[in-house]
This record gives structure tokens, sequence and C-alpha cells, in this order.
């Protein structure tokens, strides 16, 4: 498990779809196309172990996973991923899973795995 900087600001978990759309931006600006998004929220944890370093869900944060099914050439992937990695919320990539895509000669296919954390 990751643990996160304090000083990141984190968006409230109604303004998840915010977050959404924001992916759905750089996708467009990378010209990666987005076949689908779907999030999952986790169960918060209500406070750390005694003598444990602070987890984000011990700072009221709840964790969420989002999948991204996603089409685009090599380097318009891999400038999608930075962006995400870099972006002003904290996002990691946690899984990636790339194959050629069968439609698209010359495009790869990518199931990507992000993990971020919103106020509850």
């Amino acid at each position: 498990v990751a643990f996160l900087p304090v000083h990141y600001s984190h968006l409230a978990v109604n303004d998840l779809p915010v977050l959404l759309q924001k992916i759905s931006v750089i996708a467009k600006e990378c010209n990666v196309r987005v076949n689908q998004i779907t999030h999952v929220k986790e169960a918060r944890i209500a406070s750390a172990r005694p003598g444990q370093p602070v987890q984000p869900q011990a700072q009221g944060l709840i964790p969420v996973t989002i999948r991204l099914d996603l089409v685009g050439g090599y380097h318009n992937l891999g400038k999608f991923v930075n962006l995400l990695e870099n972006a002003a919320e904290p996002m990691a990539a946690q899984e990636m899973r790339v194959s050629s895509d069968r439609a698209e000669f010359q495009k790869l296919r990518i199931n990507l795995t992000l993990k971020t954390f919103v106020r509850g």
C-alpha cells in the first residue's frame, strides 16, 4: 500500500465525475480513445493502528479504483499515462495490460487500473 504525501489536494467524493471527465479530456488531448471508464469506491478504514504510519484511509480518505479500456498508439498511450501520474490529483497506475488491437492494426489496447483517493 502506497502512502500519500499530505500536501496533495484531494477531491471530494462528490467530485468523482469531474475527475473522470478530466481523464477523458487528457485522453482526447493525447489522441487516445476511451472505450470505457468505471470506478469503484472501497471501504474506508476508521483509523491507523498504533505505531503504524498513517495511511490515506486513516486521514479520512476513501480509496477509489478507476478502470479504463483504452485504444491508441504506443507514444500516445505513454504520454497519457505520464500526464495522469503527474496530474494535480494523486493518481497512480496500479495495473496495466497491453495487447494489440485487432480492429486497428497500428493501435494498442490497454486495460489500465488507476488508484486515487477522495475525501469522504
